[in-house]
């Protein structure tokens, strides 16, 4: 068990963000001591790791709660979900910044896409198919929401 002080110091998040996920139910702790300490174990650092990567996709608080509450959530699932994501949010900014530097070297920019065309029409389809939605470019985060619902 660790204390909020410990789990702040191993995980960069300010004690009082780590009450305030308390006083919303996000993440609540393992067992509160006679003196009024809060303690967490192992898989409530777990489900911080989760929370903060949820954060990293520019989830709002109530929307991972709601995400991680619900009885069809899949642990697993999410993370891959959520990697998916980040590996295309990560090619979306290396293709930024190659665009950057061609600018800079004074390159034409009329070739210029800022996703992977082929990567986001394989997302679409594969979330047609699983939900029967149509997805657009800046909504990508609603189908990660669907994927872990399904």
């Amino acid at each position: 068990m660790k204390t909020v002080k410990e789990i702040s110091h191993i995980s960069g998040i300010s004690v009082r963000t780590l009450h305030y996920y308390d006083e919303i139910d996000l993440l609540p702790p393992s067992f509160v001591g006679e003196n009024g300490y809060c303690y967490y174990d192992d898989e409530s650092l777990i489900k911080l790791q989760e929370i903060l990567l949820f954060k990293e996709l520019e989830f709002p608080l109530k929307k991972i709660k709601e995400i991680m509450d619900s009885p069809n959530y899949d642990r697993n699932q999410a993370l891959l979900d959520q990697i998916r994501w980040l590996e295309l949010k990560k090619q979306r900014l290396e293709e930024v910044i190659e665009h950057a530097k061609s600018i800079q070297r004074g390159k034409n920019m009329s070739d210029f896409t800022a996703y992977n065309q082929e990567e986001l029409e394989a997302f679409q389809e594969e979330a047609r198919t699983r939900w029967g939605i149509q997805i657009v470019t800046k909504n990508l985060k609603i189908a990660i929401v669907r994927m872990i619902f399904q």
